[in-house]
């Protein structure tokens, strides 16, 4: 369990002499949000770290190219967003740091809707052989694609299509943001479509001790996803947590 606060933290604290200027619960309050708000100051310090030396390897002048031809091409909410490199190489990062990728040996990771490839070049950085799947409809992604050198198949994941076979099996398939459920629209995937998209990853895709990674977008009534498709999950034994699916590898005896 992560402590209340470190050493450190509770030496500022001491220095700012909060008792006796307040109340014990208001004290307690402010003790409270000033940790929330170091820990979140010393994680985006960490993330920028990681990803320094990430940003340095890519040429920059192609990539100030490519944000002149594109930052008005589909303004936010629209993929334009994605320029922010600083700040999307933090998100990719935090990911990969979260799923363990930064201390693991080298693995096979197939990442599904990768749009710009910040998550597969991340993993390549931490030495994982990383490949991609998504559309080649989006003419911003596909440079970005071309610029990071990211090993992306081209696919539409369609309800009820298998997923094209590979040379090998993944010890991680991830999708982040996912769209190819048909996010937001009136064909949204129930449970049939993804009890047969689970099935095929884990029968097809998955390697011993694999792990299906899927972190959902909310839907127009909010939720990530109905009780009856956290069923189907839950059947392939699977876990859902606030949008973040984690299905495991079968096991085979």
């Amino acid at each position: 369990m992560q402590p209340l606060a470190t050493a450190a933290e509770i030496a500022l604290l001491n220095r700012l002499n909060l008792r006796g200027r307040s109340s014990d619960a208001k004290r307690r309050g402010l003790v409270g949000d000033w940790i929330e708000r170091s820990r979140a100051v010393w994680g985006a310090w960490r993330l920028d770290r990681c990803a320094a030396p990430i940003l340095g390897g890519i040429d920059a002048r192609r990539f100030e190219s490519i944000r002149a031809r594109f930052r008005e091409a589909d303004p936010d909410p629209g993929s334009s967003k994605y320029l922010d490199l600083r700040a999307w190489l933090r998100v990719a990062v935090g990911r990969a740091r979260g799923l363990g990728l930064h201390r693991r040996p080298a693995c096979d990771l197939l990442d599904l809707g990768s749009g710009c490839g910040y998550f597969p070049l991340v993993c390549r950085h931490y030495g994982h052989r990383a490949r991609a799947l998504d559309l080649d409809t989006n003419a911003l992604y596909n440079e970005m694609i071309e610029l990071l050198e990211i090993d992306r198949g081209v696919v539409a994941i369609e309800a009820g299509v298998p997923l094209p076979a590979f040379d090998t099996r993944f010890d991680w398939v991830t999708g982040f943001m996912v769209c190819f459920n048909n996010h937001d629209r009136e064909d949204l995937w129930g449970p049939p479509e993804w009890e047969f998209f689970v099935r095929d990853v884990v029968d097809h895709l998955l390697a011993p001790g694999g792990q299906l990674h899927l972190e959902l977008n909310p839907e127009r009534d909010g939720r990530f996803a109905t009780p009856e498709i956290e069923r189907v999950f839950a059947r392939a034994g699977g876990t859902v947590r606030g949008g973040v699916v984690r299905v495991p590898a079968r096991a085979r005896g």
